[in-house]
C-alpha cells in the first residue's frame, strides 16, 4: 500500500494540479501554508506547469524568465493564460501570464528544448558538509539559535521542502559577512511513485526562491528575519542544465555579485549529491530598509 504523503508535500502536488477552463487557460490555487502573500516560487511552479501542459513530453523546460508584477492573495484562484509563440524543430517557446481579480500579477516566458548531445564541462560543486553531517534540530534547540529567533521561526514554518544550512553563522549576530551562503534541500518525504522531469523542473523552480535574495544582505550586517530589511522578488531566471529526479537532497549555491539601487542581486547553482551541476539561477529583488528600523 502507498504511504500517506506528508502533508506539506501534498498540498504543493495539489497547488500544481491545474483546472483547464478553456483553450491553454488554466485555474490553479495556492497551497496553505499561513502566508500572507503569495510566495514567489509558487507563481514560478504554477507557470512551469502550466506551460508544459502546452508542450510536447518530448520537450523539457531548458529556462525561463519571469517578473513578480503584484503580490497575490494566497485565498483567491489564480488564473493562467499560456501562449504558444512558436514551436521549431528543437526548440519551443512559450508566453505565460497569471492573473487575479483581472489584474496581471506575473509574468513568464519559458523555451523547451529537445535534447541533444553536445559539448559538456561545469562548475566543480563547492565543499560543504554533506546534510547527514549537519544537525539543524539541535541547533533550532541551542543556546545559539536564541540570538536568532526571527530565522528560527522562518525555518519552523510549514513547507513541502526540508532545508539544512551549511554553516549558522549567517543567521548568528548582525557582523558584515561575504555575500555566499548554501544550503541543502529536500521534499519532507519521498513520493509513493518516482517523480516525472516535467514535474521536478516545476518543483525545483518552486525550492530556487528559498532564502535567495536575503544573499544580498549579507554584506551588510543585517537579515529578512529580523524586521530591518524589507525584500521582495522582483524578476527571476532559470536554466536547467540535466534532467532531474527530486528524490534526494540538492545543494543549493548562492552568492551576491552586487546591491545597488534598492536593489540586490543573486545567483546560484543546484547540484546534486554527486556533484552533478542540474540547474543555474538568478534574481534581482528589492532590498531596502524599513522606514521603522
Amino acid at each position: 500500500m502507498s504511504r500517506k504523503l506528508h502533508e506539506s508535500v501534498a498540498k504543493l502536488l495539489n497547488s500544481l494540479e491545474l483546472t483547464e477552463v478553456g483553450e491553454d487557460r488554466f485555474v490553479v490555487h495556492s497551497p496553505d501554508f499561513g502566508r500572507l502573500r503569495i510566495f514567489g516560487g509558487q507563481f514560478l511552479a504554477q507557470a512551469v506547469a502550466a506551460a508544459q501542459k502546452t508542450v510536447a513530453v518530448s520537450r523539457h523546460v531548458h529556462s525561463f524568465h519571469s517578473y513578480f508584477l503584484r503580490a497575490g492573495n494566497p485565498e483567491l484562484p489564480l488564473e493562467i493564460q499560456v501562449t504558444r509563440v512558436r514551436d521549431g524543430a528543437s526548440f519551443s517557446m512559450r508566453s505565460v501570464e497569471v492573473y487575479q481579480n483581472d489584474l496581471l500579477v506575473f509574468t513568464m516566458q519559458l523555451s523547451f528544448h529537445l535534447p541533444r548531445d553536445g559539448f559538456c564541462h561545469q562548475n566543480v560543486m563547492p565543499h560543504v558538509p554533506m546534510p547527514e553531517d549537519i544537525d539543524f534540530e539541535a541547533f533550532l534547540s541551542s543556546k545559539d539559535a536564541k540570538s536568532c529567533a526571527g530565522f528560527v521561526a522562518y525555518a519552523t514554518k510549514e513547507r513541502p521542502f526540508d532545508f539544512r544550512p551549511t554553516s549558522f553563522e549567517r543567521y548568528m549576530g548582525e557582523s558584515e559577512k561575504r555575500p555566499q551562503q548554501s544550503i541543502w534541500l529536500r521534499l519532507k518525504q519521498p513520493m509513493n511513485e518516482p517523480l516525472d522531469q516535467a514535474l521536478s523542473a516545476a518543483i525545483l523552480a518552486y525550492a530556487s526562491d528559498t532564502l535567495f535574495i536575503d544573499t544580498a544582505l549579507m554584506p551588510h550586517g543585517v537579515s529578512i528575519f529580523e524586521g530591518v530589511a524589507h525584500s521582495v522578488s522582483l524578476d527571476q531566471a532559470v536554466w536547467f542544465h540535466h534532467p532531474l529526479i527530486l528524490d534526494d537532497w540538492i545543494l543549493f549555491d548562492m552568492h551576491s555579485p552586487i546591491s545597488s539601487g534598492g536593489r540586490g542581486m543573486a545567483q546560484g547553482s543546484f547540484f546534486t549529491r554527486d556533484g552533478t551541476l542540474v540547474a543555474t539561477v538568478a534574481q534581482e529583488g528589492l532590498i531596502r530598509k524599513r522606514s521603522h528600523a
